[in-house]
């Protein structure tokens, strides 16, 4: 996953499902790391379903919104923290 604190052109709607896969990978990994039943996991298996219908609507659409890219940035940033 990319440093959120980097600056990011996700414009591009092929990057932006490729940051979302990213994320995933990493949520996905962070999770396995906890014990079963975590704020984490719980925290983690509504914010993959999200994450994955946003992937499939852009991948169909061919276009990534605005409100789509906020909040792409907004879950890499949680779950940036939940990397420390």
């Amino acid at each position: 996953m990319t440093d959120p604190s980097a600056p990011r052109d996700l414009s591009d709607w092929e990057e932006a499902v490729v940051e979302i896969a990213e994320i995933r990978e990493t949520l996905t990994r962070l999770v396995e790391d906890r014990p079963e039943g975590s704020v984490l996991e719980q925290f983690a298996d509504g914010v993959l379903e999200t994450l994955e219908s946003m992937a499939v609507w852009i991948e169909a659409n061919s276009r990534v919104t605005t409100a789509q890219l906020a909040a792409i940035e907004n879950i890499a940033a949680g779950v940036a923290k939940w990397e420390r």
